[in-house]
């Protein structure tokens, strides 16, 4: 029986308006237990309850020695005269020599200021709010050398819905994400009035104005503070964990669909039975089948094979839209489960570089930062997405095909004599779904192997794309 359900994943109660985000997260949810960041345990739906829904989230005592263990260990290593990359030198292909002690003191916020060249529409404040979230997380784990007040200050302007404007177009999802998170990092810590912020009234206003109507100071970084807030995936990872998350409803409503057109269609109930499915029992298909058996319990009482032979149904069984549903949809339950995995995974992962071990009293230098889990992941996704579209618009032509839909009206024009003749039915809906459906093809193309192999003096000659994928996903959802 076609029912709300409520289940362990973002929107499964199903419920088609929690998809519509508002411009700015409402923070009046009272019922919503706090949180403690410690640094390893976000979940997806953590993070849309408070880029979203306004959750309040503290930060974990938990953290306070292994975060002033990691800063401690930088500055001993500095006192020492020893190099580490982006604190003592510049980056990227610019890092060629160590810095005078002058011009290291400098470095951090020039790397702010020199990353400011964000362009293109303004991110809703949701996301970046999940942005946010997500870096606090990754700075607790203690590996990257930042201080508490930084992670703090994250914090404060999430629990106050003070919110960054951030916008869309500058990250290639190689080092992180540079420039989004340096419009970030340039409000919190107050670096000039040219950083403006959104307060959650909507009213904007300069980053400056804002922190002392919190009541707070500005904050000056010390060593790799800059880095450690800017060298990382938390933009594309906070836009992902929406995406995942309202993909997962579509993904829902789809289900619901197709069973409301099997039944209009008499479709047969046997391609869903527990023994087929057995015999293939791929994860996503056995639950595809189990999902559409408890839809489709209680309703229209649909024929077997040996009942559509007698009926005046031209065929003995379905075609493949309805018979290898499973088998179709299978695929893309497990691809679904496979991206949230991932996605919550880098949500609770220490992505900058360099990273701070200070149990062995090293500083290492690796490649964290790179997307290419979020990249791939939403090529994926968006891959997914569009055979869900395309299978729902095979099951549509069907339903206003009279040589197919078993007796329905054309085009669902409806049965009263009188008014049938000059009804168009459903005929411009299903035009319409067809000039979409093009476009939707057009944005799943796949866009990580297009990446550009010369970026930032060939330093970064390999990246990820993985900011353009999320936001190319939310188009693709809204159509």
């Amino acid at each position: 029986m076609l029912t709300k359900g409520k289940g362990k994943h973002p929107g499964d109660g199903f419920s088609i308006q929690d998809g519509n985000h508002q411009i700015v997260p409402s923070l009046t949810r009272p019922s919503a237990p706090k949180m403690d960041i410690k640094g390893d345990h976000l979940s997806i739906q953590d993070i849309i309850d408070v880029s979203l829904l306004g959750r309040h989230v503290p930060l974990s005592h938990d953290v306070d020695d292994h975060v002033a263990a990691a800063h401690q260990l930088i500055l001993d290593r500095l006192k020492a005269g020893q190099p580490m990359y982006g604190v003592n030198t510049n980056f990227g292909g610019l890092a060629t020599k160590q810095l005078t002690a002058n011009e290291a003191s400098a470095l951090q916020e020039n790397l702010i200021w020199g990353l400011k060249s964000g362009a293109g529409r303004k991110l809703p404040p949701y996301l970046v709010r999940a942005a946010m979230l997500i870096r606090a997380n990754a700075l607790a784990r203690g590996a990257s050398g930042a201080r508490r007040i930084l992670i703090e200050r994250l914090l404060a302007f999430l629990n106050e819905g003070v919110t960054p404007v951030v916008h869309e177009l500058g990250s290639i999802g190689a080092s992180g994400d540079l420039i989004p998170l340096a419009e970030i990092v340039g409000c919190v810590i107050g670096l000039s009035k040219a950083y403006r912020v959104v307060d959650q009234n909507g009213r904007e206003l300069d980053a400056l104005a804002a922190l002392a109507e919190m009541g707070l100071e500005p904050l000056r970084l010390e060593r790799k503070e800059g880095l450690a807030l800017v060298n990382g995936t938390s933009m594309m990872n906070g836009i992902a964990c929406h995406v995942i998350t309202d993909a997962r409803k579509l993904l829902r409503l789809s289900l619901y669909l197709h069973a409301f057109y099997i039944q209009a269609l008499e479709g047969s109930p046997e391609p869903f039975s527990a023994f087929l499915h057995q015999c293939k029992p791929h994860p996503g298909q056995v639950e595809a089948a189990r999902l559409m058996r408890e839809l489709l319990k209680g309703g229209k009482v649909l024929p077997n094979a040996e009942q559509m032979l007698e009926s005046d149904k031209a065929l003995i069984q379905d075609r493949y839209s309805i018979r290898c549903l499973p088998q179709y949809m299978g695929p893309i339950l497990d691809a679904f489960a496979l991206i949230e995995k991932q996605v919550e995974m880098e949500a609770n992962c220490v992505d900058d570089n360099p990273l701070v071990d200070v149990s062995a009293g090293m500083v290492l230098n690796g490649g964290n930062f790179l997307g290419q889990y979020i990249g791939t992941g939403m090529d994926l996704l968006r891959y997914h997405v569009a055979l869900l579209t395309k299978h729902l618009d095979t099951q549509i032509a069907m339903l206003v095909t009279p040589s197919m839909n078993n007796g329905l009206p054309a085009s669902l024009v409806g049965t009263r004599a009188d008014d049938t003749g000059i009804k168009l039915g459903l005929k411009a809906l299903q035009i319409f779904a067809n000039s979409v459906l093009p476009r939707l093809m057009h944005l799943a193309s796949p866009i990580t192997h297009l990446f550009p192999t010369h970026a930032e003096e060939y330093n970064q000659n390999i990246n990820s794309q993985g900011s353009t994928l999320p936001t190319w996903q939310e188009s693709l959802l809204v159509f």
